[in-house]
């Protein structure tokens, strides 16, 4: 399951005013007591099984996919050869791509950087994160200009096997929009990225929402849905932490923030909320 993606410096992306990467995260705000069935507790950590995306137009959802679908292509095949048309913030600064996962109750972070205007890796590792805080570094190297492949979709080691097996079974990413949410196939074990920014029946994108919940109730599985169905935002179907934004608040690039971040009661309408401006999105 999904942990955590993290990014820099890719497309609308930059780091943000704290030199850190940007970050989506499945990890359950523990303090929300209510809805515990949309969450997967193994007694060490509580990942949510759901989150709905919501930005001002398109492209600043459309990104965060991309760089999710991205990452999982370079990984599988190695740098596109048009990476180096690829807009970034700073053209002359690696972009930066990390993937937490919790595969059979043990934890990872694996990811690499790479300057895409030159075409170049500069950084790949692997680490083992444990539950009391503590890394275990399983793999991490630099690249010389004589090397410039990722390590890992070729790794002998068993643990470096799981890690690309997850990424490249079970993490789903869809690269086009979905129309209609019956297209989506769901099954266990498996987190699933997908659009349905052109789907325009607010009603059917809930009622799809509702079932899903039902289903994950049952399962072990994970979906992220970026959407303009503001009906989702309803705290009778979803928790706080479920709810996600990217916008320009922070920086000219984007930020992503999640509805956990403010400290408002939400005994209002939340949609006429967002709606009015007050998540810094419309």
């Amino acid at each position: 399951m999904l942990i955590r993606f993290n990014l820099g410096n890719f497309l609308s992306f930059s780091a943000t005013e704290f030199g850190l990467s940007e970050e989506i995260s499945m990890i359950a705000d523990t303090k929300i007591k209510n809805k515990k069935r949309h969450i997967v507790d193994n007694d060490e950590i509580q990942l949510l099984k759901f989150a709905a995306l919501y930005g001002k137009d398109i492209t600043e959802t459309k990104n965060l996919v991309k760089a999710m679908r991205f990452m999982k292509d370079v990984i599988l095949n190695g740098l596109p050869s048009d990476c180096q048309k690829v807009n970034c913030p700073d053209q002359t600064k690696p972009s930066y791509f990390e993937l937490e996962m919790m595969i059979h109750n043990k934890y990872y972070a694996y990811g690499f950087q790479v300057i895409l205007s030159q075409a170049e890796f500069t950084s790949e590792w692997l680490v083992e994160l444990k539950s009391d805080g503590s890394e275990r570094i399983i793999y991490e190297k630099g690249f010389a200009h004589t090397e410039n492949r990722l390590r890992l979709p070729s790794a002998k080691e068993e643990v470096m096997q799981n890690v690309y097996k997850w990424i490249k079974e079970d993490f789903i990413v869809y690269s086009s929009d979905l129309n209609q949410p019956d297209n989506l196939i769901l099954n266990e074990d498996k987190t699933y990225i997908a659009s349905f920014e052109n789907c325009k029946n607010r009603d059917e994108i809930y009622a799809f929402v509702q079932e899903y919940l039902k289903l994950a109730e049952k399962m072990k599985i994970q979906l992220i849905i970026t959407t303009k169905a503001t009906k989702l935002m309803d705290l009778k179907l979803l928790r706080r932490d479920e709810i996600w934004f990217i916008s320009r608040r922070r920086t000219k690039n984007h930020s992503i923030y999640s509805l956990d971040e403010f400290d408002d009661r939400f005994d209002k309408n939340l949609e006429i909320a967002y709606l009015d401006g007050r998540f810094d999105v419309i």
